[in-house]
């Protein structure tokens, strides 16, 4: 049973190893909101939705503003948003969380109780052999340890189960006190067994349960490939992937990508962007030598390009990787800046912070990936590293050890630092 939390695009990671485990035969479930079923049944998975869905929009802007009314330092030239409307707010103050904070306290903790119900009661129904559970999904190590079966945390890029310095925004893959108390689960037992981790060992994240290495295999949702450019021109191609979740969460002025067009306007290279529709609406008209495709698989795109922009995500950045293309990242939000920063530190990226990237900033860094061959060979050099790792076909008899056992079997897993 794989369990995902509504966001949405943290499942794209869990879908390869899915597909492994049902053509070697066995039965495979995915558990997610009412609002990913219908994304969720492209992926070919048997899909099972449960519980209510949680406005995670909402819940980032909430997580913003509390920052900025903590004191914690904000991304200079981006306005907060009232947390529930998505208006622009002059000043932290104009936003009165204690008219709002008992309501919405309550109903996210019934949302919570809700959907953590719903997991529990399809893995009793059903009753799995294996829970796999996205960070963001303790509800999967709930029903996990109800039904006394063994759990495995998927991660779904560089972020780990232990990362510090992110305050309130670091993951928890761990069952709250509060449920622990009424449900009479040890307090002090850790639960977190064991993760799959498909970094390679330069980008992986920080965790102290035992490793499962698996590679990277890049799922993009749907998409048809038939306006896929030519294969590489003369001059140097430059592609940009962008969000439409950060305009929803910090507001119109996080939407760089007419700064990325202008940037490359000066350089000499053919711009390609992969946006969705809202997005490329957004932008309105561009130059006839831009060319902008919808909904189109990046790691189809991709192998054709030079460099790769993009707002810091995992799937992203995650894609380029195993592709080994150099990337520019300008993330927002201190997860999309933890895992650029750990992108940069391989040598295969940059990292310019989406709020203060300005045209010229973009066109010099873009400048140094294109002519800076080491960036090139980091890149190259993460992609081998990638495909040398198993693949999720060669995981299946761990999955199926350690589901007979169990127990975690250390010698199934790779231990890393």
């Amino acid at each position: 049973m794989f369990v995902v939390s509504d966001y949405g695009g943290h499942y794209s990671s869990m879908v390869p190893l899915g597909w492994a485990l049902q053509a070697a035969g066995h039965e495979v479930r995915l558990v997610c909101g009412p609002a990913h079923t219908t994304v969720a049944e492209f992926t070919g998975l048997p899909v099972e939705s449960n519980g209510t869905d949680v406005d995670t929009f909402t819940q980032a802007r909430l997580g913003v503003w509390l920052a900025a009314k903590s004191g914690a330092p904000q991304a200079p030239g981006l306005p907060l948003l009232d947390p529930f409307t998505g208006a622009r707010l002059a000043d932290p103050g104009d936003f009165d969380w204690p008219a709002h904070e008992a309501r919405y306290t309550a109903g996210a903790a019934a949302a919570a109780r809700d959907r953590a119900r719903g997991v529990v009661g399809v893995a009793r129904h059903w009753r799995p052999d294996l829970v796999v559970y996205d960070l963001f999904s303790p509800e999967g190590l709930l029903a996990a340890e109800l039904t006394g079966v063994p759990s495995l945390c998927q991660l779904w890029g560089p972020t780990g189960t232990d990362e510090t310095g992110l305050g309130d925004a670091a993951p928890s893959p761990d069952i709250p006190r509060e449920v622990r108390e009424r449900l009479g689960i040890d307090l002090k037992a850790d639960l977190l067994t064991g993760v799959i981790d498909p970094c390679p060992a330069a980008l992986s994240p920080p965790s102290r349960a035992p490793r499962l290495p698996m590679r990277y295999v890049p799922y993009n949702g749907p998409g048809g490939a038939a306006d896929a450019p030519p294969e590489l021109s003369a001059r140097p191609r430059i592609c940009l992937i962008w969000s439409h979740s950060l305009t929803k969460v910090f507001g119109p002025a996080s939407f760089v990508v007419p700064d990325v067009v202008r940037a490359c306007a000066d350089l000499d290279v053919e711009l390609v962007l992969a946006l969705n529709e809202g997005d490329a609406a957004a932008l309105g008209p561009v130059p006839a030598t831009v060319r902008v495709l919808r909904n189109f698989p990046a790691h189809v795109l991709l192998p054709t390009c030079s460099a790769v922009v993009h707002h810091g995500g995992s799937g992203c950045l995650m894609t380029a990787m195993a592709v080994g293309v150099p990337q520019l990242a300008l993330p927002l939000g201190p997860v999309l800046e933890s895992m650029a920063e750990r992108l940069a530190g391989t040598g295969s990226g940059l990292v310019l912070p989406g709020s203060t990237a300005t045209v010229e900033s973009i066109g010099s860094a873009l400048v140094s990936l294109l002519n800076e061959p080491s960036h090139a060979e980091a890149a190259r050099t993460l992609a081998e590293e990638n495909a040398a790792r198993p693949a999720p076909s060669r995981l299946v008899p761990d999955l199926v050890r350690l589901a007979e056992t169990r127990e975690v079997r250390p010698s199934a897993f790779v231990t890393q630092t």
